[in-house]
This record gives C-alpha cells, sequence and structure tokens, in this order.
C-alpha cells in the first residue's frame, strides 16, 4: 500500500514537472495568446504592385452617320467609319491612375488612328468636369486640332481616379468639319492614352 502512494506521488510529480516546463500553445480565439504565446518570429515580405493606367469613354448622344445609321462611341471601337457625319456626340472620359511611385504625374494625349483627309478637321476640348471620384481639374478648354500626332488634352495629374461612366471625369465637345465632302478611312478612331511625363 505504500509503495502504491509512493508510485502515485512520484508519477504526479513528473507530470507537474512535464506540465510546467511544455510549450505553449496558441489559442487562435484568443488575440492575447498571439502576443505572449508561442514561439515568437518575424519573415520579411515584399509586395509589387504594377502600375495601373486605364481610361475609358462614355457617349452621351448618339453620331449619326451621313447614310442614315447611327454608331455608338466606345474606347477601343472604330468610329465614324466609312461616312461623314451630321453630328458627333460629347463624350465622357474616365480614367484611374496609380503610378508605382507616387510622386510620378502621367497626362492624357489624344490623337486619331489615321491621318485627317484633306478637308476635313476634327477638334476636341473640354467643356465640362464633374466632381466624383478623386482628381484634379487639369483638362484643356481650348480647342486641340486633332490629328495622328498625340495632342495633350489632360495636363500633368498625378494618382487619382474619375467615377465611372456618363457625367464623370470629362466632358470632351468634338467639332467636326468636312468642306470636302470627304469620307474618314474604314477604321478610323479616336484615340486616348495615359502617358507618364
Amino acid at each position: 500500500m505504500i509503495k502504491t502512494i509512493k508510485t502515485i506521488i512520484s508519477i504526479n510529480v513528473i507530470l507537474i514537472t512535464l506540465i510546467g516546463y511544455s510549450q505553449e500553445t496558441v489559442n487562435g480565439s484568443d488575440l492575447n495568446s498571439f502576443i505572449i504565446g508561442g514561439g515568437q518570429q518575424f519573415t520579411d515580405a515584399s509586395l509589387f504592385v504594377n502600375a495601373v493606367s486605364l481610361v475609358d469613354v462614355s457617349p452621351q448622344g448618339i453620331a449619326v452617320i451621313a447614310d442614315g445609321s447611327s454608331a455608338l462611341l466606345e474606347a477601343g471601337i472604330a468610329t465614324l467609319a466609312g461616312g461623314t457625319t451630321d453630328f458627333i456626340p460629347d463624350i465622357w472620359l474616365n480614367y484611374t491612375y496609380r503610378p508605382i511611385n507616387p510622386g510620378d504625374v502621367s497626362e492624357i494625349f489624344i490623337r486619331t488612328s489615321h491621318p485627317m483627309p484633306a478637308g476635313i478637321s476634327l477638334r476636341a476640348r473640354v467643356i465640362e468636369t464633374s466632381v466624383g471620384g478623386n482628381f484634379i481639374n487639369r483638362g484643356i478648354n481650348n480647342n486641340i486640332s486633332i490629328n495622328e500626332n498625340n495632342q495633350r488634352i489632360v495636363r500633368s495629374f498625378g494618382a487619382g481616379y474619375t467615377d465611372d461612366g456618363e457625367t464623370n471625369g470629362y466632358k470632351i465637345q468634338y467639332t467636326f468639319s468636312n468642306t470636302g465632302g470627304e469620307e474618314l478611312p474604314p477604321g478610323f478612331s479616336i484615340i486616348y492614352e495615359i502617358i507618364k511625363r
């Protein structure tokens, strides 16, 4: 009987000793255990984020082609191809710009995909700016003659965005003149591009 009691006491002492020196476990439901529990180590990590430059246009109205059909303006779609226009709608220019370096600035340029035929002139200017988004109004409101060479339509700006769609960003008004009754070449498009300064 005395030997059994001594064995039980020995086992209890060993268990208490093991419990006293065992590694703590972290309880995931208790935030305090992350601070004081377990082995505390850290590992360096780096994250590379690409720059973002997006530009889009939203039409306000429809372009009416001389043959009576209509054309919808949208970024990247050929417009006014193979005909003269009676009316070119105003568009809303939207953009998102997040440079890798916070101090970088860019500008928005406009150009045509093809040289303008003799007798046709196309001008653009900013006539209105929205209050939505997070950007500084840097639009150029003087008439800009558009051709296949880049023409600045929004001056230098940093990170920011306009909201998307009609009534957001910069409202661009086109002035189109076709004194010679010429046709624009097939695939003709107006191109907007964000270019880093």
